[in-house]
């Protein structure tokens, strides 16, 4: 498509002509290049050629929406928080965009994405930060894979953190000691009420010894028992360091572990 751009050139001073912009047609591409007075900008949209750049300008709003349709009606769904808008013109959606990403920079809001874990696809919803909640991840991070303390005071764990969240204040290798004490405490009130509500009554301890590169003595206690459901469960109930591999010791942590 060419456009025909009519200029009409009134009485003006020879230093100063006067256009005004006329009628719109077809016109070869040649005219699209002809130079425009600087004082004139209303001459460069049209025949600048900017009307492409405005469609495009139009259309970068949909990298923030996916189209969908619901019961018949053409739809945008926001690519940040998952609301569905009717879309009928692209003002509304540059205003909900800008309303999305404020709050993204605010922390009110985070990005919903499908995340794959254990398996299973979850969703993240609007979410707020929370120190506490996230320390006590850290701790069972820490409980899970077997990491040392000192592992938060790293420098390559700092610089990740510092990128993936730049809000969490990393706790130092005592307080994430205190953390993991608090996670085993509550957990343990947990196991006891497990075996209130799964068993029948009867236990069988067992107890299992090794000694480590670094020559530290541990022992773990495992206890089996016959759920209501008449299926055999087992649940870890100690891992504890001992002095050594003797009989004494060995029944005298069992003592202690069973009054705990």
């Amino acid at each position: 498509m060419f456009h025909l751009v009519l200029l009409v050139l009134e009485v003006g001073t020879p230093k100063a002509p006067v256009f005004r912009l006329g009628l719109l047609q077809r016109l070869p591409p040649l005219l699209h290049h002809l130079p425009v007075p600087p004082q004139y900008p209303m001459l460069k949209q049209k025949v600048g050629g900017t009307t492409s750049k405005k469609r495009k300008d139009r259309y970068d709003v949909w990298r923030h929406f996916t189209h969908l349709e619901m019961d018949g009606v053409k739809k945008a769904r926001c690519n940040y928080c998952n609301s569905a808008l009717v879309a009928n013109g692209t003002s509304t959606l540059w205003t909900h965009k800008d309303n999305c990403l404020a709050k993204i920079a605010r922390g009110d809001l985070v990005v919903e994405l499908p995340s794959s874990f254990e398996g299973q696809v979850h969703t993240l919803g609007s979410w707020q930060f929370n120190q506490t909640d996230a320390r006590r991840a850290l701790a069972e991070m820490i409980i899970l894979d077997e990491l040392p303390f000192r592992y938060v005071e790293h420098e390559g764990f700092k610089r990740f953190m510092s990128r993936v969240c730049p809000m969490f204040v990393l706790p130092s290798r005592q307080t994430v000691r205190e953390d993991c004490i608090k996670v085993f405490y509550e957990n343990r009130d947990v196991l006891k009420d497990y075996f209130k509500a799964k068993c029948l009554g009867m236990v069988s301890l067992t107890t299992d010894c090794w000694t480590s590169l670094s020559n530290l003595k541990y022992m773990c206690v495992t206890a089996y028992f016959i759920g209501r459901d008449w299926k055999l469960y087992k649940k870890i109930i100690n891992f504890v360091q001992i002095t050594k591999h003797s009989g004494n010791e060995i029944g005298k942590q069992l003592a202690i572990c069973l009054v705990d």
